[in-house]
């Protein structure tokens, strides 16, 4: 089945010249007529992308149950080799009477389950596009309904999950992916790695290199920030000449990761510092005002401090992309106490709940999270871009800002956090803004401006009400 504009009818027209012949039976799907394609017509002069599908995969059962096991959606600029597809369900022993279906998978970030990435195509048996089709039929049934700011892909999943239809493995015996999500130019010229939304999103992860963000992201810290610390040090998977990063082999899990990085730096690096700031590599930090905060501490406390979330059970912990902070003591009772104790600390990987698992080791162990907003309430480790806190609101319709809400330690006051005009850690949305960030925070002087920190203060509280 495949939906198309009928504004551009040309894409779907090649399909149907090449590989759509191959199809026992091809289905175009559209808001108009055309002679050639002859597809069906839901709505007439529709452009909805999600009319069309959910219309058209009822089409098909209604019609061609009879005819076909599997159902195929694509878009109509993709390329299909459908002798393979018969051969990967031939050699997986699929059959069509099971409620399955596949594709390409991405991970919903809050569930952190897998879901199908609908532009890469995906394949319904025909028992699990029965049960689709009765459900969609149900206009009471909201789980089969689009949701606003919602992919085809997350829509497809929360209907089909509904009725229990499961998604089936689709890589071949090497564990290589058979659906691509993007154009096969883009795997060879940009790779993997330098597409940031599929490195992310991709639920069975590629195993990670940093080798290729020693040019892209670690030497502009290099080049700016990171000068302002007492001692700093890179880790990575493989070597720089420039960076020096300390060489992490074969950790493709982010919390094995962050365990061996802490006890690394603990056993080789401990007595240079008594606070020790753990950061990615698209943070900016403002060192000085991280010195000023940890004025009112002493490193002999066990505290460490970020971005403070808390799980529905009462975990706090940490939030990942904002930096974390240990104090000298915090770090060693980490070290010391928590990763020799698998009970209380597990070596096991944690996938995305990284940040999750060092809370619980560190509770477990008596360090506490400290709070790190300022005397006014304003927070210094920002969980997203400046932009988003000084400019605008945090919008529940995307994934990240509605995780970080469900989560927040602290309230959330119309839609924004309140911003320290002492902030220390922000996320860069660009690794080249860091040069701008960098510029106007320790080189620019404003003349003839006088600095009254209170009155600042309140103006810039003033000003993120009036964005709100």
């Amino acid at each position: 089945m495949i939906p198309y504009d009928y504004y551009n009818p040309n894409t779907a027209k090649y399909v149907k010249r090449t590989w759509g012949k191959h199809c026992n039976v091809l289905l175009f799907v559209s808001g108009d007529v055309d002679d050639e394609l002859e597809p069906y017509v839901p709505v007439i002069n529709s452009t909805d992308t999600w009319t069309l599908v959910q219309r058209g995969l009822m089409h098909a059962y209604r019609f061609y149950a009879d005819q076909v096991d599997w159902f195929l959606r694509v878009e109509p600029s993709s390329f299909v080799v459908v002798e393979n597809l018969r051969y990967m369900i031939g050699q997986r022993n699929y059959l069509p009477s099971q409620p399955i279906y596949f594709g390409y998978e991405l991970e919903n970030i809050v569930t952190h389950k897998p879901f199908v990435h609908h532009q890469s195509g995906y394949v319904i048996s025909r028992e699990a596009l029965r049960r689709y089709t009765n459900a969609s039929k149900d206009p009471e049934n909201r789980e089969c309904q689009h949701w606003q700011g919602y992919t085809e892909g997350l829509d497809i999943f929360r209907c089909l999950n509904h009725v229990n239809v499961t998604i089936a493995e689709s890589r071949d015996e090497l564990g290589n992916e058979t659906f691509s999500p993007i154009a096969m130019d883009h795997h060879f010229l940009d790779g993997y790695n330098n597409i940031p939304w599929l490195h992310n999103l991709t639920y069975h992860k590629v195993p990670e290199s940093y080798a290729y963000r020693h040019e892209h992201a670690s030497i502009h810290i290099h080049r700016t920030w990171a000068k302002h610390c007492d001692h700093h040090l890179f880790v990575s998977d493989d070597v720089h000449p420039y960076l020096e990063p300390a060489v992490f082999l074969n950790l493709h899990d982010k919390w094995l990761r962050l365990r061996a990085h802490l006890e690394y730096v603990y056993k080789y690096h401990f007595d240079q510092g008594d606070w020790f700031l753990y950061a990615n590599d698209d943070n900016f930090v403002v060192v000085e005002n991280l010195r000023d905060m940890l004025k009112s501490y002493s490193p002999d406390e066990l505290i460490y401090f970020g971005c403070k979330l808390r799980t529905p059970n009462g975990l706090v912990f940490m939030y990942e992309g904002s930096g974390i902070v240990f104090s000298g003591a915090a770090l060693k009772r980490f070290t010391l106490a928590a990763l020799t104790n698998e009970s209380i600390c597990s070596s096991k990987g944690k996938g995305n709940e990284a940040t999750e698992e060092l809370g619980r080791c560190l509770t477990n162990v008596n360090v506490i999270a400290g709070n790190s907003r300022d005397e006014w309430q304003g927070h210094r480790f920002l969980p997203f871009e400046y932009d988003v806190h000084l400019g605008g609101q945090l919008n529940e319709s995307l994934e990240l800002h509605k995780y970080f809400l469900s989560h927040s330690y602290y309230p959330v006051i119309d839609m924004n956090l309140p911003v320290s005009l002492r902030s220390i850690c922000s996320h860069l949305n660009n690794i080249n803004n860091i040069y701008d960030m960098y510029y106007f925070t320790y080189k620019v002087r404003v003349f003839g401006v006088p600095f009254d920190f209170e009155s600042d203060h309140n103006n810039l509280w003033n000003r993120q009400h009036l964005h709100g």
